[in-house]
């Protein structure tokens, strides 16, 4: 059983963070390495961040010639050939994130624990809220625009020969609209 979230050391430690410790490999421009699975001589080593790649919010790598992929604690797996808990011991000793991974958590860290989970948990529902409200004022302001734009050919006064009240607010609004469109685009 774990006593501490591996999500924890994911956020924590980067790929190009474990693949610059342990290979001492640094990006070149175009964001890649030569692979370190297969010894490879060429940038074929990639890093995704945050949702590029699997979109789980962590940072991955994947290599084009060998297909060699996965997170930072995977990264560690293959690179010392070892299991979970020892890549993940390995991360927290070399990264000093003061995990409690090798031993049961006392009663004060199950609670400190317990807490970032509880703040971690109310501020992806804060953020899904937020992501809501865009899409929300997205769509209203395209709708509005839309509308705009219907009004503008339905009721324009070169067709009909009189100026129409809709026409007048549509003229009004258009811009506003497009705008607030655009922002939340």
């Amino acid at each position: 059983m774990r006593n501490f979230d591996p999500d924890d050391i994911k956020s924590a430690v980067s790929v190009q963070d474990a693949v610059a410790c342990y290979c001492g490999l640094h990006p070149a421009r175009n964001g890649r390495v030569p692979c370190p699975f297969h010894n490879g001589q060429d940038n074929n080593l990639a890093f995704f961040g945050n949702d590029d790649y699997h979109g789980d919010g962590n940072d991955h790598y994947y290599c084009f010639v060998c297909g060699a992929s996965g997170d930072v604690i995977k990264f560690v797996q293959q690179m010392f050939n070892c299991n979970f808990m020892t890549a993940c011991q390995t991360l927290n000793n070399d990264f000093g994130l003061g995990l409690v991974i090798d031993r049961e958590p006392t009663e004060e860290e199950k609670r400190q624990a317990f807490l970032k989970r509880k703040k971690k948990e109310e501020m992806y529902a804060f953020m899904e809220q937020a992501r809501k409200w865009k899409e929300f004022n997205r769509e209203k302001y395209e709708l509005l625009y839309i509308t705009c734009d219907i009004l503008l050919a339905q009721y324009n006064p070169n067709k009909l020969g009189k100026i129409s009240p809709l026409w007048v607010w549509a003229t009004h609004n258009i811009a506003a609209a497009e705008y607030e469109y655009n922002k939340y685009r």
